[in-house]
């Protein structure tokens, strides 16, 4: 009974936080939270998802955003070459994108000083997306948006580079309409293939304790402070692939079992066009991350060796999708989840990757 109310209490206060962000937001449909709480069923977390999916699409449509001063034309040849950022907490239920978002993996492409010939090849585009919204809306977005770039011809033209949950929300794009068919290759940086272990623990809702213990419990419910459950958060969740999260664990403590990305990971068609780019972090500090960030790596590890891979966010396996037919797998030593975005390392392989296939593949057009 003590649980259950600590439930209730837990839900009321992720739904007025809600409510609260949503405050400076565009009108949104439907009620209010006040009037969700009051009706009968009680409180659930399906009440948070449905209201966040409401205030997803009215204040925060995703969009493409072209390169800000690209001298050409979207009809001069060139193929498409898409960022996808990856979770952003900050953005607030309700609120609209910070650029500070799209400058993350944006800014460090246009400082390499090869951007100015990665642009003679590619125009270059960044989706931007509200990361706690349901993934069949960015990703539907998404699908509708690259079919509507102009194409040049019957071969494959579009590269997607993304970071995080964005390569999640770009593979799911690829199995809706023709999107997929337009693939050229996509290239996840610290992407959580098979989910993440924190997300499944964050969405728990159940007795955790008897799992990673009381300090173990504790770590959740500051986390969820960070990472407020939202269905984006749901679509990060760990697809026990390795049979991690056994049916009690499931049923009575509430981890959460990720069905929907196991079956994406069984029926993506386009796995062989994939390319993964994973840091590994070696010790037990994580260099430039504040110690909240160590904290489940610390206290976690002990409980089960996963915790120990973590990035600090997603764990080595899944960002490599071990036992999946990718093209190919790229580790880097100690890089974490931020890192691997601006390193010069990641740059070096992303523009090797990007300039050579261009080439090698217009240099077998010319021929034909």
């Amino acid at each position: 009974m003590v649980a259950k109310a600590s439930g209730r209490c837990e839900l009321r206060r992720l739904l007025a936080l809600v409510e609260r962000q949503s405050e400076d937001a565009r009108p949104a449909r439907g009620r209010r939270f006040a009037d969700v709480l009051e009706t009968g069923g009680g409180m659930r977390l399906r009440d948070l998802f449905h209201r966040q999916r409401e205030l997803s699409e009215t204040a925060m449509t995703p969009r493409l955003v072209a390169d800000d001063d690209d001298p050409g034309t979207v009809s001069d040849g060139r193929e498409a070459l898409v960022l996808v950022h990856g979770h952003y907490w900050k953005d607030g239920v309700g609120h609209d994108f910070d650029p500070a978002e799209r400058a993350f993996l944006y800014e460090p492409f246009r400082a390499d000083p090869r951007y100015e010939e990665l642009r003679r090849r590619y125009r270059v585009y960044t989706y931007l997306y509200p990361s706690h919204a349901d993934y069949a809306y960015s990703s539907t977005a998404l699908a509708e948006a690259l079919e509507r770039l102009p194409s040049h011809g019957p071969h494959p033209d579009v590269t997607v580079v993304a970071h995080s949950m964005g390569g999640l929300v770009a593979r799911y794009a690829m199995q809706k309409g023709r999107a997929g068919e337009r693939l050229r290759r996509l290239i996840t940086l610290a992407t959580p293939h098979h989910g993440t272990i924190l997300a499944s623990i964050i969405m728990s809702a159940g007795p955790l304790h008897r799992k990673v213990g009381w300090v173990g419990h504790g770590i959740q419910r500051l986390g969820r402070r960070v990472w407020t459950p939202s269905r984006g958060m749901a679509g990060m969740a760990h697809d026990n692939f390795d049979g991690r999260i056994d049916e009690v664990e499931e049923n009575q403590l509430g981890l959460m079992v990720n069905r929907q990305l196991a079956e994406l990971n069984a029926t993506d068609r386009y796995l062989d066009r994939t390319v993964c780019v994973m840091g590994r972090v070696k010790g037990w500090w994580l260099k430039g991350r504040s110690v909240w960030d160590q904290l489940p790596r610390w206290f976690m590890t002990p409980i089960d060796p996963i915790f120990s891979g973590l990035d600090p966010l997603v764990h080595l396996e899944s960002g490599i999708a071990d036992g999946l037919p990718v093209q190919s797998r790229h580790v880097l030593d100690d890089l974490d989840h931020q890192s691997i975005v601006t390193d010069s390392r990641t740059h070096e392989l992303l523009y090797e990757m990007l300039l050579a296939s261009s080439s090698a593949e217009a240099e077998e057009e010319a021929a034909a």
